[in-house]
């Protein structure tokens, strides 16, 4: 709900008023800043919860501590209760209050409990240390710089992009690098963000962490901890988790697709009896689930509105992109954005919730329950079977499965284009060097924490955090709290409980069986048409990238994409996207924000 940034004065001079104006996309109601020993940290909000409380909060005394905060803490009443219990009573609703008190009470111990989404900084005057935190899944984005000052405390931003503005160019890292880089994105369509952030020499704070930078003690780690065992049922516990992360003075929103993971969260939403608006995508080439949400909207008593996009949508791409700092690779950002501008603009909608999650916690991915298959017959194929087999081109499943088959590794699941097709885009000289996703799971529990770890964080969440909070929407996602996730290890844990069938079934107890029955299509958008539709603008786009791929061999997918053979058309979405990306670098060389047209 919140753009932050900061850090030393040393190292960013008068630069944080232009960074924080590339963050009022993500904070358009509010502004903030505060300076003390050498550190200034700033905010652009958007008012959520206690519209009158502002940002950053300060608490004073012999040790001055300061928080600007992003994101949404669970279970606020229990950790309210808790601190009014040992003398700290909050004096605003807002929830950067308490992480800031729990920390004046107990330290960086005291945030090891925290639970919600979010990412924050703290400065701790008498310490002279920044302490940065990220909620467990890394639902809100939180980016440092490598470089630091002299008591080694770095900058902070929520967006690459913002971080950039506030280091300046000193920080960039050299083209050979960025084509490699370049590769693997193209591979799979996102960034391991805590390895590297592109072109910036800067990476992302791993989920479920606090960093503590200062001189005393040592700059540190640690690990956000888990909480206890309950008792709840799945039903009573996913209950608490919407109401929590329905909590909000703003309007509420549902973003509903004809699938089981929003449907839950509706009729928990009804049963609650809370207002909301379900909003549901329907493109405009005729593929739509507007129909079936409307009828489990209407099964529920609530609100609902079938939102119509087309190939228009795509025009955002370029902004989005340089508010975020990043190529995005993921075509369902743009569906995201436009129902997100939609709630916000039509509606005046500031939260919404979301489905993510559900199907990495709960194994639903048909990919996920195809690895066991694939590992026994990649078993009994030959070397040479093998390499003919994970040169398969295309990028339908069976195409990834083929791939997965061949080369032994998961990523191949994910993966946009075969090896040869990357090798004519990027050059084989960076081929021996994409490495960065080889793992091989070996049971149900390690495929989990790939995805989760990667697709769900890597792409999933961003997808919904710029796409929501570009157009002033924060999109919440309940099965991501720590309450839900210990469910989901009991189905991981017991062999006759399997997939989704905890939400399915309680799912059939409030709805007909043919509402809860079928796949769901989601906010995938038919990106192929939406390419041919718009072909200036994706060869404008694609002209711009030839510092990254090789123009010609990019310029040959899209012609095939145009002859409705569109095998490579995410592979092109991403091409764009580093197209729209290169662009927004060489504003930025110019001295121009590459987001300044975005904010304004």
């Amino acid at each position: 709900m919140c753009g932050i940034a900061g850090g030393p004065r040393q190292l960013t001079g008068d630069r944080l008023a232009a960074a924080l104006e590339s963050l009022i996309p993500r904070g358009p109601d509010s502004q903030g800043r505060i300076e003390f020993d050498g550190l200034e940290v700033g905010i652009r909000r958007l008012r959520v919860t206690d519209l009158s409380a502002d940002q950053p909060i300060v608490k004073g005394g012999p040790r001055r501590l300061a928080i600007v905060f992003n994101g949404n803490l669970s279970r606020v009443d229990e950790l309210r209760t808790e601190l009014e219990h040992h003398g700290h009573r909050p004096t605003t609703s807002n929830d950067a209050e308490l992480a800031l008190l729990l920390y004046a009470a107990r330290g960086v111990e005291g945030l090891r409990r925290l639970d919600g989404q979010f990412a924050f900084a703290i400065v701790d005057e008498n310490a002279r240390s920044l302490v940065l935190a990220r909620d467990p899944f890394g639902e809100k984005p939180l980016f440092v710089s490598q470089s630091r000052d002299d008591c080694g405390r770095p900058c902070f931003a929520s967006t690459p992009a913002a971080l950039q503005v506030l280091v300046g160019r000193s920080e960039s890292r050299e083209s050979a690098a960025s084509r490699r880089d370049a590769r693997r994105f193209a591979r799979v369509g996102f960034f391991d963000t805590t390895k590297s952030c592109f072109e910036l020499d800067a990476r992302a704070v791993s989920p479920g962490t606090i960093e503590v930078h200062g001189p005393r003690p040592a700059s540190s780690k640690l690990e956000i901890g888990a909480f206890a065992d309950s008792n709840e049922t799945f039903a009573s516990s996913i209950g608490a988790v919407v109401r929590d992360r329905s909590q909000s003075d703003r309007r509420l929103g549902i973003f509903l697709s004809g699938g089981l993971d929003s449907a839950l969260l509706a009729s928990e939403i009804a049963n609650a009896g809370i207002d909301a608006l379900c909003m549901t995508l329907d493109f405009d080439d005729g593929r739509a689930e507007g129909v079936k949400a409307e009828q489990i909207a209407g099964r529920l008593g609530l609100s609902h509105e079938r939102v119509h996009v087309g190939s228009e949508a795509l025009d955002e791409l370029p902004r989005l992109v340089a508010h975020y700092g990043l190529p995005l690779g993921d075509p369902s950002i743009l569906a995201v954005h436009a129902l997100s501008l939609h709630a916000s603009k039509v509606h005046d909608i500031a939260v919404v919730l979301g489905g993510d999650g559900a199907d990495e916690l709960f194994h639903g991915y048909r990919r996920m329950r195809a690895w066991p298959w694939i590992s026994r017959v990649r078993s009994c194929m030959s070397p040479s079977l093998r390499h003919r087999i994970g040169r398969a081109t295309g990028a339908g499943e069976r195409s990834r499965a083929r791939r997965a088959m061949g080369t032994g590794r998961y990523s191949a699941l994910w993966s946009l284009a075969s090896e040869d097709t990357l090798n004519c885009l990027f050059g084989r000289d960076h081929a021996d060097a994409d490495r960065s996703l080889e793992d091989a799971p070996r049971d149900a529990s390690a495929v989990r924490a790939l995805e989760l770890s990667h697709y769900l964080t890597d792409d999933l969440l961003v997808k919904t955090d710029i796409g929501g909070l570009a157009a002033g929407v924060e999109i919440r996602a309940p099965y991501l709290d720590q309450r839900v996730v210990r469910h989901a290890e009991v189905v991981r844990t017991h062999t006759a409980v399997r997939g989704k069938l905890p939400i399915r079934i309680l799912l059939s107890e409030r709805l007909p069986r043919e509402l809860v029955r079928g796949r769901k299509l989601g906010f995938a958008p038919p990106i192929a048409s939406w390419l041919a539709a718009r072909t200036d603008l994706v060869t404008s786009l694609l002209q711009q990238g030839e510092a990254y791929f090789d123009v010609r061999e990019a310029l040959r997918i899209r012609d095939e994409n145009l002859r409705k053979r569109p095998a490579h058309a995410q592979l092109l979405f991403c091409l764009a996207s580093l197209g729209a990306h290169a662009e927004a670098r060489r504003r930025f060389g110019h001295g121009l924000e590459p987001c300044a047209s975005f904010a304004s």
